[in-house]
């Protein structure tokens, strides 16, 4: 599977959000209904998410996901 820039840019501000609010991946994970397996292949970069799973995880870090594009762009 060919990870984009954009995923990877994803992933690493994913992650980012993620300490910033210091939620660890399970409680991210349990907070979104995945496993927290998925969250940490997420943060790697070794998956292209869908825009549902990326509101989901927006969810869960308690973000819009227009102020998550925001950041994305930046």
């Amino acid at each position: 599977m060919l990870i984009t820039n954009l995923s990877k840019k994803t992933a690493e501000l994913l992650k980012l959000i993620r300490l910033e609010k210091k939620i660890s991946q399970e409680k991210l994970a349990l907070k979104c209904g995945i496993d927290r397996k998925y969250v940490h292949i997420i943060e790697k970069g070794k998956s292209n998410i869908s825009i549902g799973m990326l509101n989901k995880l927006c969810d869960g870090l308690e973000i819009e996901i227009l102020d998550f594009f925001k950041r994305l762009s930046k």
